[in-house]
C-alpha cells in the first residue's frame, strides 16, 4: 500500500488458519484515492462497509465457529514510522460486527462480536499500535448459525470528537471501516439480534461526542453501538463490557470486568456447510453415484453463487 498524507488506518489483511489474505481476497476492494479516508457522517450509507471500492467479487474465506482470526491494520509501508499503524493521537475504540452476506448489510442485520473501548489505561487503538504488525486477534462466536457473512471492522478516531459533527462537519468522530467476506462453518443455530448500520450511532452519543483532552487520565468511556453478542446467550445481546476475543493467541484483551464469557457450544463442521466454504470455484461437493443427486448439488451451488454475487454487487 502506498504511503498517504495522513496517519489514518485501514484493514490491510485477514489471517485465517495461518493464511494471510489482502484486499480483493476476503477484504472488499479499497476505494480510489486515499483508501484510509474516514467516514465522518454516521448517517451515511458509507457507514455500512466504508467508502466503496471497485465493483469486483471478493473471495469467501472459510473460518470455523469458535476459531480465531487476525485482523491487521496499517497505514504506511514503513514499520519504522511511529504512526505506521495509526497515529498515536487517533485514540478510540475498535469494534467488529457480523451480518449475513445475503443481506448486503441492509436492515437490522448487524451484531457486534468484538469491542474494546478504554480499559486498564489502553484504548482499542493502543492494542494495534502496541503490536509490531498492527494485528488484532478476534474469535468467531462458537454458536452462530453456519453460513456466509460480512465481517465489518471499525476503528473510531476520537481526536476531533469533542465537537458535534452535526454542528461542525470539519470535526467529529472519524470512522475507519472495512468489510470482508467469510464463510462460517460449525453446528451452531444462533441468529443474534441485529441492528441497522447506518443507524447505530448518533452524533451526540456518549461514545461518539467525546473530549479526549479534558485532563482525565482514566476516562469513563461508553462504547457506542449495540451490546456485544456473547456466545451461549441464546441469540440475545448481552453486556458489552466483557470481551470474548483476544488481543493475541496467547494473551487476553483488556476488559473492564474480571471474567470472560464462555460457551458450552463446541464448533463442529457439517457436510452442508462444507459445500459453501471458500471461493465458489473450490466448492467441495460430496460424491454421489446418483445422477439426480449430482444435478441437485450443482444447482444448489449455482444458486448459492448467484445469491452471493447479487449480495456483493449491492454492497460495492
Amino acid at each position: 500500500m502506498a504511503a498517504v498524507a495522513n496517519a489514518h488506518t485501514i484493514l490491510l489483511t485477514l489471517t485465517i488458519n495461518g493464511a494471510e489474505k489482502p484486499a480483493g481476497q476476503c477484504i472488499n476492494p479499497y476505494p480510489p484515492g486515499d483508501p484510509t479516508a474516514p467516514v465522518k457522517d454516521p448517517s451515511s450509507s458509507d457507514m455500512t462497509c466504508g467508502i466503496p471500492g471497485k465493483s469486483i467479487d471478493a473471495e469467501l474465506c472459510p473460518v470455523e465457529a469458535g476459531s480465531e482470526m487476525r485482523l491487521q491494520f496499517q497505514n504506511y509501508d514503513d514499520p519504522s514510522r511511529d504512526d505506521w499503524v495509526i497515529d498515536k493521537s487517533h485514540k478510540g475504540p475498535i469494534l467488529v460486527y457480523l451480518a449475513p452476506l445475503e443481506s448486503a448489510g441492509k436492515g437490522d442485520v448487524w451484531f457486534k462480536i468484538f469491542e474494546h473501548g478504554y480499559s486498564d489505561g489502553e484504548w482499542g487503538t493502543d492494542l494495534i499500535r502496541g503490536d509490531k504488525e498492527g494485528k488484532l486477534t478476534i474469535t468467531i462466536p462458537t454458536d452462530i448459525k453456519p453460513g456466509d457473512y460480512l465481517l465489518r471492522s471499525e476503528v473510531i478516531g476520537l481526536h476531533e470528537a469533542y465537537i458535534d459533527y452535526a454542528k461542525d462537519e470539519s470535526n467529529g468522530a472519524q470512522y475507519f471501516i472495512n468489510c470482508a467476506h467469510i464463510t462460517v462453518s460449525g453446528s451452531g443455530t444462533s441468529v443474534p439480534q441485529g441492528y441497522a448500520i447506518p443507524g447505530i450511532y448518533k452524533t451526540t452519543d456518549p461514545g461518539i461526542l467525546f473530549d479526549l483532552y479534558d485532563g482525565n487520565k482514566n476516562p469513563s468511556y461508553t462504547i457506542p453501538g449495540p451490546k456485544l453478542y456473547v456466545a451461549g446467550s441464546s441469540g440475545s445481546v448481552t453486556s458489552n463490557n466483557d470481551l470474548s476475543s483476544t488481543v493475541s493467541s496467547s494473551s487476553s484483551s483488556p476488559s473492564s470486568k474480571k471474567t470472560k464469557p464462555t460457551s458450552s457450544v463446541a464448533p463442529n463442521e457439517d457436510d452442508n456447510t462444507l459445500q459453501a466454504q471458500g471461493n465458489p470455484k473450490a466448492i467441495k461437493v460430496v460424491a454421489d453415484n446418483s445422477t439426480s443427486a449430482t444435478k441437485n448439488t450443482k444447482l444448489d451451488c449455482l444458486n448459492k453463487r448467484r445469491r452471493r454475487r447479487r449480495a456483493i454487487k449491492s454492497i460495492v
